[in-house]
């Protein structure tokens, strides 16, 4: 029971998916609130590209998403928790819809309304095995290369052509970050740092991606005060990325 308690009250990191905007915007701000991480994901596309970066506790989504696409999704879930050297299994949960179909079955239902400790408890009951502490930092590659690779069809031409491009306008992009904050133009600061976090999927700069996606999050509440924290290690993730990049671009022009 101690086990479980502590569980209960550990921090857990949740995917909304398909999820109406409005609703959604509700539920990040209940979550963050009692200091869970969240991303909200527009439909199940999106969400896919997020899981090949991040691991989750527990998957939340919306009560109009087709059961052939969930199937889908979460075939290509248990696949790569399979893969995984750490066990864990994410937990499916869904929106209580007042009507049941055979086509899909989550884990658990939850009203609209849920509390964060009944979707704490719920996930720790589900999820016995899996860890619901926040992935440490440590966890998170500063630069990929077969991510990289994979993006740009293992073409080199290409991986130095997208790795410069980056170089040439991460200064400016930074710029407009710390610009927005000072304005407190919080949704262009959500929609610069998403942009980023874009870039660096693409990239492969894994940690960069990971704390883009907490400066969107925390722009999304209208946190002053975490969105600077997050700018801050942003910035510094930033600082250990670019010299991976140059190497690739200075390889490539001696070769």
């Amino acid at each position: 029971m101690s086990a479980l308690r502590d569980r209960v009250t550990n921090t857990l990191r949740v995917l909304l998916v398909g999820v109406d905007p409005g609703q959604a915007g509700q539920i990040c701000a209940r979550l963050a609130g009692a200091h869970h991480s969240v991303f909200a994901a527009e439909d199940l596309e999106e969400a896919s590209e997020v899981l090949d970066i991040q691991r989750f506790d527990a998957i939340l989504l919306g009560t109009h998403i087709e059961p052939e696409a969930i199937r889908r999704f979460t075939e290509k879930l248990r696949a790569m928790e399979a893969r995984q050297r750490q066990p864990g299994r994410a937990a499916i949960l869904s929106f209580h819809c007042g009507r049941e179909t055979h086509d899909f079955r989550p884990d658990a239902y939850l009203a609209p309304d849920f509390d964060p400790a009944t979707l704490a408890k719920t996930v720790a009951e589900l999820s016995q095995t899996a860890s619901s502490q926040p992935a440490p930092e440590a966890e998170f590659p500063v630069f990929d290369i077969e991510k990289l690779k994979s993006q740009a069809g293992n073409d080199r031409e290409l991986m130095t052509e997208i790795a410069g491009l980056f170089l040439s306008d991460h200064t400016s992009q930074m710029a407009q970050m710390r610009q927005a904050l000072d304005r407190k133009d919080y949704a262009q600061l959500s929609y610069l740092a998403h942009t980023l976090k874009g870039s660096f999927g693409t990239l492969g700069g894994v940690l960069c991606w990971h704390r883009a996606q907490q400066l969107e999050l925390a722009a999304k509440r209208g946190d002053e005060a975490a969105c600077r924290d997050s700018l801050r290690l942003l910035e510094a993730g930033l600082a250990t990325l670019l010299p991976h990049l140059h190497s690739l671009c200075s390889a490539s022009s001696q070769a």
